[in-house]
């Protein structure tokens, strides 16, 4: 009965695995189902617990559609406010740098974002405020433990950048910014490159993932939707953000 997947837009200041435990919760109240006993539920894509937006929930043998998220191409909207930066590369850090100089106009942010779309290969540097392993060891406990280790480059692709602000032929405080680009890519980082390209510092202040794979946020419950329907007594086939 419920094998496959749901989509949901997960909420500002949960971890991914936070949303997978609450629908675990949800769902062993719905079929009386210890959690021990539940089939498989995980996650298609870490989303930062700052960041919003779309995370497939999968469920049982609905595990095997995994690949064609995790390894899919991601949309994202965001906002990249410049003149500073933080360690972790978005507002969840105090600020840790500043700097005098901004991009003169937009113009010359979407030339350099221009660049990066049009190279064959985004090389990226993981962050140290990140879930990958080094050595068996988290990168962001490492940085909690005031520890940065050497990161080799990564090959990402960026597919699309379009960049949009209030005043275009004005030096650039904050612009919105929509990216399409390949798994495994760190919004943060692509803000504080793009920085970089126009000899500015920035950082995020806002992240939604509004695509994964062929699906989209439009077809997405919120957390609290789907938790709710379920414990009102909604069978999991029947709900409008299931995917068989």
């Amino acid at each position: 009965m419920i094998n496959g997947a749901l989509l949901i837009d997960k909420p500002e200041g949960m971890t991914s695995f936070g949303v997978v435990y609450q629908i675990k919760r949800a769902l062993s109240d719905r079929y009386q189902i210890p959690v021990r006993k539940l089939p498989k539920v995980g996650h298609g894509g870490t989303l930062d617990p700052f960041a919003t937006g779309l995370l497939v929930i999968f469920l049982g043998r609905g595990a095997k559609l995994a690949q064609y998220f995790l390894h899919g191409s991601k949309s994202y909207d965001a906002t990249i406010r410049f003149g500073s930066t933080t360690a972790s590369g978005d507002l969840s850090d105090p600020i840790s740098e500043t700097c005098n100089v901004l991009p003169i106009n937009l113009e010359a942010l979407m030339r350099a974002a221009e660049a990066r779309v049009q190279s064959e290969t985004y090389w990226q540097t993981p962050p140290m405020h990140s879930a990958q392993k080094i050595n068996g060891k988290r990168l962001y406990q490492l940085a909690h433990q005031g520890v940065s280790v050497e990161r080799a480059p990564k090959a990402r692709k960026l597919f699309s950048i379009n960049l949009s602000a209030s005043n275009p032929n004005d030096p650039i405080q904050e612009c919105k910014m929509d990216v399409t680009c390949s798994s495994g890519t760190y919004i943060r980082v692509l803000a504080q490159d793009l920085a970089k390209d126009v000899g500015s510092l920035g950082y995020l202040t806002q992240l939604r993932r509004t695509r994964s794979g062929v699906r989209s946020i439009e077809k997405a419950l919120t957390l609290e939707e789907c938790v709710q329907a379920l414990k009102q007594g909604a069978d999991v086939p029947t709900l409008s953000n299931f995917i068989p």
